[in-house]
């Protein structure tokens, strides 16, 4: 009898701190998208993300006590490793000397998720009900089950969605390209400013290139140099939240069209650049939007896509297990709340309607071979598949220089030839 007033108050406790550790995050979330946001964007980027955070703290004062004590655990548990991850995301931006976003805010966050995975502990404290020993084995398999699926579920696939839609940028060395070159800057169609190098053209062709999702300009020096020394004129720019860039970052790439469509609408109007010569090289991330590029767009005359993969859960679902379907469409759902945009288009059926010709550079022999051969099977001839078995994402440059100078460079002489007359 004495007891009963004790766990009372803890159990009042728990549900405040869980409350308090809640409300925090939304805090944090709306700070995100209306006090500090992303360079460029507005309030929208952040709004679902903001509203989801404000209807979880309801829930966390309203609908939380109220749940049975396991499902009360498990859901303090995946909360507070999720929230924890946003604060570990958050100091790493603070500490790269970066405000954007609410990193400031976000720091709170670390805090917060560990509050919440200790109400996990405390609601389990205080032993189970008297139940048979099978009961109580069983009770405990299940709760081991749960956790595991919730593990890689929910935070793993949310925890990789926050990164790649919150990554810290990287710095941009001024001497990184190692060539002649003029800094640019345009805008992307939604308005967002665009930093980049603008090496001019010495043969009237000019070609784009779209580096991967988590790096900026820097990652793809190689190949620009590679096409700068046969005469091209090569754009090589950060996509939004990337670099020098402007916006909110989005390693999936489902706003990056935005980012192409300035990319190519800018060297249209070069004067050393003739229009119908434009060609687009991608890697990872920029690989897909290029190909989606060329199968949306009339200006877009040639495409080397090195490394495309998956962007959605149709895209990801043709070489995933079953078991690996729950995690793809998980961090989907969380990168189109975190973006706040929809999922691009299947890129499956944009490779039958592409219009330009494409060379598809897949490495190794895992799902990026596999997406290379569906790929290229299903775009009616207009795109061939060049396999490197033995080199890793993105590195057939690094680890067969020559073959890719001969087949990339080569594609690009071919397909951007002066027309006859001109």
């Amino acid at each position: 009898m004495r007891r009963a007033p004790r766990l009372r108050t803890s159990a009042l406790t728990v549900r405040a701190v869980f409350a308090t550790a809640a409300v925090a995050t939304a805090l944090h979330c709306i700070d995100a998208a209306v006090v500090h946001p992303w360079a460029g964007e507005g309030a929208g980027r952040g709004a679902p993300a903001a509203i989801l955070a404000v209807l979880f703290a309801v829930f966390a004062v309203v609908g939380w006590p109220r749940l049975p004590r396991g499902p009360r655990a498990l859901t303090a548990l995946v909360s507070g490793l999720v929230t924890g991850t946003a604060g570990v995301l958050a100091t790493t931006t603070v500490a790269a000397g970066q405000s954007e976003g609410g990193a400031w805010s976000g720091l709170l966050l670390a805090p917060a998720g560990v509050a919440m995975i200790a109400c996990a502990a405390l609601t389990l404290r205080g032993g189970t009900p008297d139940r048979r020993a099978a009961e109580r084995w069983g009770r405990r398999a299940l709760g081991v089950i749960a956790v595991a699926l919730a593990l890689m579920w929910v935070v793993m696939p949310v925890g990789v969605a926050m990164f790649a839609a919150g990554k810290p940028r990287s710095d941009v060395p001024a001497g990184a390209l190692g060539l002649a070159h003029e800094d640019v800057t345009f805008s992307s169609t939604d308005g967002l400013r665009l930093s980049g190098w603008y090496v001019p053209s010495r043969n009237r062709a000019a070609i784009v290139i779209v580096h991967g999702g988590g790096g900026s300009r820097v990652g793809a020096v190689r190949h620009a140099r590679m096409l700068a020394r046969r005469g091209y004129g090569v754009l090589l720019y950060d996509e939004r939240g990337r670099g020098e860039s402007q916006g909110a970052p989005d390693a999936i790439g489902w706003t990056w069209r935005r980012d192409v469509a300035g990319a190519l609408r800018w060297l249209e109007r070069r004067p050393d650049v003739d229009p119908a010569r434009i060609g687009g090289l991608g890697l990872s991330t920029g690989a897909e939007a290029l190909l989606q590029a060329a199968a949306e767009r009339d200006d877009l005359h040639a495409v080397v896509a090195d490394g495309a993969e998956a962007r959605n859960v149709a895209e990801a679902a043709r070489v995933a297990g079953p078991t690996d379907v729950p995690y793809w469409t998980a961090l989907y759902a969380a990168t189109r709340v975190l973006t706040a945009t929809a999922p691009a288009p299947d890129l499956g059926r944009l490779v039958t309607r592409l219009r330009a010709p494409a060379l598809l550079v897949a490495a190794g022999s895992g799902p990026e071979a596999r997406f290379g051969r569906i790929y290229a099977q299903r775009s009616n001839g207009r795109a061939r598949l060049w396999a490197v078995p033995d080199a890793g994402h993105t590195q057939a440059l690094r680890v067969h220089p020559r073959a890719y100078v001969a087949r990339v460079g080569g594609f690009f002489d071919r397909t951007l030839r002066p027309r006859r007359g001109a």
